[in-house]
């Protein structure tokens, strides 16, 4: 063993000259690894629209011969051109993990440039239009783009006229009603579109496509309406539904799955509450924070309160609370009849407020602010103010009213003429803001901000403005933008929000 040991101490210095000469003998060249510039971490991009990624390369050797490409999106290769241009995009909706691969076929190396593309649905956020067309119902849609350009925004539009037509070739129906989106409990999911029709049959459509997911008869039992049931208006939460019939029934319908859409049915049997109702329209709310729903009782003049929380979820209960004599009882209305009520966000738990129009049988109107707290078993209304409308000669019969939820402003038309009523200085008169030659406003409606009006005509004109204090400062309408298609007559005009997340 000791011998073996000496033997190694003499052979060494032989075996490390030896692999001191081998590394030195390797030939070294410098990698040419590229630079990359204007490549984004994320892109997001509309299904069918222009999808274009332009990156800058440098190489270090200033050599590019031998060199590939290849733009991986979910695993599939999409393109091997150094840039990635696809005039309208169409791969899946939603974030997908991608990458742009630089190959160097003579080092035989990869380089990958990861980033995250989203694709959103073609009518995802924007605006949806209620029309009658040839006599048959048509649903249109325009998608705002928003970028800033000199530190101001500016705003490009798309339209889509016809889209259901379009998609499906199918008539949608006939005496087109109202437009609503709602969601299921679930905030990534796309809202769903109901459409109202007085004639052929109501439809929920798919809001990232705008196809029909059912018809409504479908949902209720026996795939039927009710004896007598036409569409008027409805309202919803997750856990219940309701539709409206121009006859003053309601219909209700509770979600065995929350988080999903058509899991419950609609009974035959209308909504009963103690002395009888009439309902004459549902009062929007983000039921979320307000924990309730409102509907207008117009045999009885008083407000149902509609309970979203997780002890009786769906029990509808008359506003039954102590009434100040200085105010008109929201109970029992005695003389006045809900012409409008829109609602506004408060802070507080459980708490919408609600900016109203009262008409009294005399011919006098009224506008009522309140606050409903409304948790569990009860209802609490906290009374700001009530006052003779100081534009009640404006009003007409047909007269389209929107109350801004996060603003202090309140639009009415008369006509052919748009007006601003500011609630903040109660006396004065409403402003005129804009008028129309004579073509009377058929929709008024505002976007998530509420910076923006549209106002739909009777001749199929749409149009959008600029409704910031400023521009309302200034004293001439902004027009922001103006369709160049023509809808038909045009009969509600709501804004999309998409996904619940964007809606709260």
């Amino acid at each position: 063993m000791r011998r073996l040991q000496i033997i190694w101490i003499l052979l060494l210095p032989f075996v490390l000259g030896r692999c001191y000469e081998d590394k030195g003998s390797y030939d070294y060249k410098e990698m040419n690894k590229p630079r990359i510039a204007g490549l984004e971490g994320f892109y997001a991009v509309g299904l069918g629209d222009e999808l274009d990624i332009r990156p800058e390369i440098t190489f270090p050797l200033n050599n590019d011969s031998g060199i590939k490409y290849e733009w991986n999106v979910g695993g599939k290769i999409i393109s091997t051109e150094k840039n990635l241009y696809i005039p309208q995009y169409s791969g899946e909706i939603g974030t997908t993990y991608c990458s742009f691969n630089i190959i160097n076929e003579a080092e035989n190396v990869t380089y990958m440039n990861t980033f995250n593309l989203r694709v959103s649905p073609t009518y995802s956020v924007g605006w949806l239009i209620l029309s009658e067309k040839d006599g048959n119902t048509s649903i249109s849609y325009i998608r705002p783009k928003e970028q800033e350009k000199d530190g101001k925004a500016e705003y490009t539009f798309e339209e889509f006229p016809d889209a259901y037509f379009k998609n499906t070739g199918e008539i949608l129906g006939k005496s087109p009603v109202k437009l609503m989106e709602h969601w299921c409990f679930n905030y990534s999911v796309m809202g769903e579109v109901l459409v109202l029709n007085g004639e052929g049959d109501c439809v929920e459509l798919d809001g990232g496509a705008l196809t029909k997911k059912v018809a409504v008869k479908q949902e209720f039992i026996g795939e039927a309406y009710p004896r007598g049931f036409k569409a008027k208006d409805a309202t919803f939460s997750f856990n219940n539904s309701y539709l409206i019939s121009e006859d003053g029934k309601m219909y209700s319908r509770k979600s065995e799955d929350v988080g999903n859409y058509h899991t419950g049915l609609y009974g035959q049997e209308p909504v009963y509450v103690a002395d009888s109702l009439s309902i004459k329209f549902a009062i929007p709310a983000k039921f979320m924070n307000a924990y309730h729903m409102l509907v207008y009782d117009g045999y009885n003049r008083r407000l149902i309160w509609i309970a979203y929380d997780t002890y009786q979820p769906g029990k509808i209960n008359p506003l039954v609370y102590a009434a100040d004599p200085k105010f008109t009882n929201l109970g029992d209305m005695g003389d006045k009849d809900l012409v409008y009520c829109g609602y506004y966000k408060v802070s507080d738990f459980a708490t919408s407020g609600y900016f109203a129009l009262l008409k009294s049988d005399a011919g006098q109107y009224y506008v009522r602010d309140f606050k409903l707290y409304s948790y569990i078993f009860s209802a609490m209304v906290t009374d700001n103010y009530e006052m003779e409308f100081p534009g009640a000669s404006l009003i007409k019969p047909d007269s389209k009213f929107l109350s801004l939820p996060l603003r202090k402003y309140f639009f009415l038309s008369s006509g052919d003429v748009l007006y601003y009523y500011d609630k903040a200085t109660l006396e004065k008169v409403p402003k005129r803001y804009v008028g129309f030659d004579g073509v009377r406003i058929t929709s008024i409606q505002s976007n998530k901000d509420n910076n923006q009006i549209a106002v739909g005509l009777e001749n199929g004109k749409f149009y959008i403005y600029d409704i910031t204090d400023k521009s309302l400062a200034g004293g001439e309408p902004q027009l922001v933008y103006e369709a160049e298609t023509n809808f038909g007559k045009i009969v509600d005009v709501i804004y999309k929000y998409g996904t619940l997340l964007n809606y709260m």
